[in-house]
């Protein structure tokens, strides 16, 4: 576990669970001396709410090396000041100040003086053996920005060789820090290396494992812009090091501005981000992170309205309900810019949602740039009102939405005639609107044909949400209560009852099993 919480009061113990969303694997515990002490070399951040007098003392005694001690970080109890205490520099304690700040909407308080002598514009190339764990990178990194008085808060990017791009090391510890990874051909990397062989470090074991005879220090030349140095290339254990300043205003060194050859593009990546029900609580923390990794935020507005707490410091482009199409069009083209956005999607992207349409409108701009593109799952409708309800999909189950807006009638009635016949459990997205208010009425006379009008039926609107709410009913009587478009019904199979108030399909264990 890398993250502890204390609190001392019950404000600051409401904060403390406010900040388990930033850091979901973080741990809340009361604040207790003995306990810092016991976890002190355990975790590698520990925040503080209390005054910092409580937390200096408690320290003290501890404190041994600013490469060994974690990162400390003090808040008051209203989160409006995060104060880097230890380990700022090298521990990352400024980046836990910044990023806890951010997220509370409040100021946080650096003292590291290179912070305010160095903006974020190194960019660091890099090179490593296969299997380089994630941690040796980082450490590697530290230790050679350290030792040439740079901050690890100024790093703005890793460049490396394409073969590189999905070490899994790499990836980790790019995606601890939020760091983009710029890549480049064997032959991007030497054309560079043919303008200045002299000036940089040359590799025959490099050129015979990669194709390139360099890939630290030329691919920080092309990711900054720049045709100087900060660092000439250092190894470390598993690990080459070069470090380049970003030039002002320039996102990658276009190659045919070194060579006269082609031109290198930066690829742009859409993240498809799924974001279940909508509160924060219920997004997974690799969702978080696209959001947070982002430049820019495209989305439905109620949808973006229920993650402000994730998005108040990106570029944001919200629109309206059936405007999709507007939404994935400017997506795509922000990321053929060479920008990271992530595409906002109630529920699950991939299911009645914003996936298959990025996919159909980046296919047929294919012959532009190239995009990343990464589905990121959600907890979908059927999922969240499954759960309110109790275990109504433990068997066969199909999902049919009653819009036909983009499917015809007629064949969501087979579809429908088809899941009825077939006893299978059947979720119903879209139910009901006011232009389609009969769709539902057709759907439960087809269901009569085929079950029992005492069939169970779960109604669920907003589920998880604040206005919530949860009716179990039968097909009889499903049309006495409200259902619209917010809404999720679920009809039960031949098999399906109700206890205790809750919907239940036995998967089969009782007769198997002779429970």
């Amino acid at each position: 576990m890398s993250t502890a919480i204390f609190y001392i009061t019950e404000n600051g113990l409401n904060l403390a669970k406010r900040l388990q969303k930033l850091y979901p694997e973080g741990r809340i515990e009361k604040f207790n001396s003995k306990e810092v002490r016991d976890i002190w070399h355990k975790h590698k951040n520990l925040i503080f709410i209390m005054a910092a007098g409580i937390v200096v003392r408690t320290i003290a005694s501890l404190i041994k090396d600013k490469k060994t001690d974690p990162a400390v970080v003090v808040l008051d109890e209203k989160g409006k000041y995060a104060i880097s205490l230890l380990s700022g520099h090298i521990g990352g304690a400024n980046q836990l100040a910044n990023d806890i700040a951010n997220f509370l909407g409040g100021h946080s308080v650096i003292t590291s003086a290179q912070l305010y002598l160095r903006p974020k514009n190194l960019i660091i190339g890099i090179g490593c053996n296969k299997g380089t764990s994630a941690n040796e990178i980082e450490n590697s990194i530290k230790t050679v920005l350290y030792d040439n008085n740079m901050s690890f808060l100024s790093i703005h990017s890793i460049a490396t060789i394409d073969i590189k791009g999905n070490e899994k090391g790499l990836k980790e510890f790019a995606e601890k820090y939020d760091f983009k990874i710029n890549t480049y051909t064997s032959d991007e990397l030497n054309a560079v290396v043919s303008l200045q062989p002299s000036a940089l470090s040359l590799s025959d074991t490099v050129f015979k494992a990669t194709g390139a005879k360099g890939v630290a220090e030329p691919s920080a030349l092309l990711s900054s812009g720049n045709d100087k140095l900060l660092v000439a290339k250092q190894k470390i254990g598993n690990v080459t090091i070069a470090v380049a300043k970003q030039k002002s205003e320039v996102r990658s060194l276009p190659l045919q501005a070194l060579s006269g050859g082609q031109k290198s593009e930066q690829k742009g990546k859409i993240f498809i981000v799924g974001t279940g029900p909508g509160g924060i609580e219920h997004i997974t923390p690799y969702a978080q992170k696209a959001i947070k990794k982002s430049d820019v935020i495209v989305g439905y507005g109620t949808y973006l309205d229920l993650i402000q707490e994730l998005i108040k410091d990106k570029e944001v482009i919200s629109t309206g309900m059936t405007q999709e199409i507007d939404r994935c069009k400017k997506a795509v083209e922000i990321a053929l810019s060479g920008k990271t956005v992530s595409v906002i999607s109630g529920g699950d992207p991939g299911i009645y949602a914003m996936a298959g349409l990025v996919f159909d409108i980046y296919r047929g701009m294919a012959s532009h740039a190239p995009v990343n593109i990464e589905v990121i799952p959600g907890i979908s409708a059927l999922n969240a009102c499954a759960a309110r309800l109790g275990a109504p999909l433990m068997h066969d189950f199909a999902v049919i939405s009653l819009s036909d807006r983009l499917t015809s009638w007629e064949l969501i009635e087979k579809r429908l005639a088809a899941a009825a016949i077939s006893d299978f459990v059947t979720v119903l997205y879209n139910p009901k609107s006011m232009g389609r208010p009969e769709h539902i009425n057709k759907a439960r006379a087809i269901f009569l044909r085929h079950r029992s009008t005492e069939t169970p039926v779960g109604i669920v609107k907003g589920a998880m949400r604040e206005n919530e709410r949860i009716i179990i009913t039968n097909l009889r009587d499903m049309l006495n209560y409200d259902i619209d478009m917010q809404t999720t019904v679920i009809i039960g199979n031949s098999q399906t009852f109700v206890w205790n108030n809750y919907m239940i399909t036995p998967r089969g264990y009782k007769n198997k099993f002779h429970l």
